[in-house]
């Protein structure tokens, strides 16, 4: 966050230190005054070492730490201890958060006053638990929570001891299996990270925590439901867009209670976001696995043995070029293999062994010309391979018949797709941005190809409710022909040319984000 209010960019792409250093003291002393604000410091460094010098300039450090001894071993100068809230504030905060529209009964308030108070005053203990009781008028599940709260705890050295029961017992709150699951699965992700909601619903789809044989629909919108409920329950934070996609967000001591739940069951190996990671544990009660923007080689010949292993998320890694062989032999329950925005080449043999696999994502694996057959891959519901650089589709792609979306956008040197009449499964089939000159012949699926949004089988087209047609500042044929339809979203269209009108079950409006008129479309 430093580097980039200094610099006005961003260092994370440049992994030598000493670089990044030399670039953040430049930027430093080209300025007469400022103040520096580390927030949430767990480890003591030299300022010297990423390129803080506060010799010069005027240049004076600000840093937050739940750690005293952080304090000390850098030699802060004034050292202020925030101190927790007092009764009335805790009091205050616990109920704004348990809401307004939930009036306690005298036995409740008394009961909720007791559980307030067992948060000690911590802001994010109090806003965690007072989530978790929202619209509960039940004085037996009230009176629960608090003999919960009141059982003796050991080590309480500092605030993370304190807050971690309270947090904890909120994740053991939500009684519902997919919630923890889903839950925990953002822990996958590097601390602090924006997570698109698009992509993890993906995950949970292809994971198999929502129902496989609901619609495509259906199942974005049980995902968007569980990721309500989590921030609703104050265990996830809503953090704003990216790319033009809602996120949301996992606070960092809660990404510290998940990893603590995943240490015990189910066991996950978490090593997002590091720089390097020596000696990573490949036990073979393993379940989870991310190695998600984390610099790590693996010597040729390697073979971890993991035989539970369900989920690999190896994405954001620019110095991974190649993977072992082996790597994959005695990995048969994998389902999610994520090597996204990756420089890997070629894909290695083993892949072709992992019978249980249901999603494969290649995205942005600009350096891949080239895909083994994947006819093997029976149990494959989602295959991303869009802003790869291959120039035919993998064969035995006929066999794929569980294949529900196939994106293959952004592939510019794809000149051809074969028929794929047979997969009756396809729901979603993107073409757009390639060098196809010819649609391929599909069964019960609209396709995105070149900006348009193309149909076959009239008569058959009824499964997609919802189309989204995007162009690239040029003219857009719109071909409508679903029969359920019910809404249809426009955008970045400078032009349209045209929007054939046929039957619907109900009225509809097609609206442009360009500011125009909106067209309504309503059964004639």
């Amino acid at each position: 966050m430093i580097a980039k209010t200094v610099l006005k960019g961003d260092l994370t792409n440049e992994h030598d230190e000493r670089k990044r250093a030399a670039k953040l003291s430049r930027a430093l002393l080209q300025r007469d005054k400022c103040v520096l604000i580390l927030d949430d410091v767990w480890n003591h460094f030299r300022l010297e070492e990423v390129g803080i010098c506060l010799k010069v300039n005027g240049c004076k450090l600000i840093l937050t730490t739940r750690s005293f001894d952080v304090c000390r071993r850098m030699a802060c100068q004034e050292k202020i201890k925030v101190e927790s809230l007092p009764g009335k504030e805790t009091w205050d905060l616990f109920k704004e958060t348990l809401g307004h529209g939930l009036t306690l009964s005298p036995d409740i308030e008394k009961v909720a006053m007791s559980i307030a108070k067992r948060c000690a005053g911590l802001p994010l203990g109090i806003i965690t638990m007072a989530g978790s009781m929202r619209e509960v008028d039940d004085i037996h599940e009230w009176r629960n929570v608090l003999e919960e709260l009141e059982k003796p705890t050991t080590g309480q050295r500092d605030m993370q001891d304190e807050v971690f029961p309270l947090l904890k017992l909120s994740y053991d709150r939500l009684k519902d299996a997919k919630l923890q699951h889903c839950f925990l699965y953002c822990a996958l992700y590097p601390e602090d990270e924006k997570i698109k909601r698009k992509e993890l619903i993906t995950f949970f789809i292809v994971e198999g925590i929502i129902d496989r044989k609901k619609s495509m629909q259906a199942k974005f919108d049980m995902g968007h439901t569980l990721l309500n409920k989590l921030e609703n329950a104050c265990l996830l934070e809503s953090s704003g867009d990216l790319d033009g996609e809602t996120c949301v967000k996992m606070h960092d001591l809660m990404r510290e209670m998940a990893l603590k739940i995943t240490k015990v069951g189910p066991r996950f190996m978490v090593a997002a976001g590091h720089e390097k990671q020596d000696g990573l544990e490949w036990m073979e009660d393993l379940e989870k696995v991310s190695l998600m923007s984390c610099i790590i080689k693996f010597p040729e010949g390697m073979s971890p043995r993991c035989p539970k292993l369900s989920n690999l998320l190896w994405s954001d890694n620019y110095d991974l070029m190649e993977i072992p062989h082996s790597f994959f032999v005695h990995m048969p329950a994998l389902r999610v293999l994520d090597l996204s925005d990756t420089r890997i080449c070629e894909l290695p043999n083993s892949i072709l062994n992992l019978e249980n696999l249901t999603g494969l994502f290649l995205k942005d694996c600009a350096k891949l010309k080239y895909v083994p057959p994947l006819g093997n891959l029976m149990a494959l519901q989602v295959l991303n391979l869009s802003g790869t650089n291959i120039e035919e589709v993998p064969q035995g792609m006929e066999r794929l018949i569980g294949l529900t979306g196939l994106f293959l956008q952004d592939c510019a040197k794809l000149k051809y797709v074969p028929p794929l009449g047979n997969l009756t499964a396809l729901q979603v089939l993107n073409l757009s941005r390639t060098s196809i000159e010819e649609v391929p012949q599909v069964g019960l699926v609209g396709v995105w190809w070149s900006g348009e949004f193309k149909y076959t089988k009239k008569d058959r087209l009824v499964r997609m409710s919802n189309i989204s047609l995007e162009g690239d500042g040029g003219k857009v044929v719109a071909a409508l022909l679903l029969r359920d339809i019910r809404e249809c979203d426009i955008s970045c269209c400078d032009e349209i040319e045209y929007i054939e009108r046929f039957p619907f079950s109900n009225e509809i409006e097609v609206e442009e984000d360009s500011g125009e008129e909106s067209h309504p479309i309503s059964r004639p």
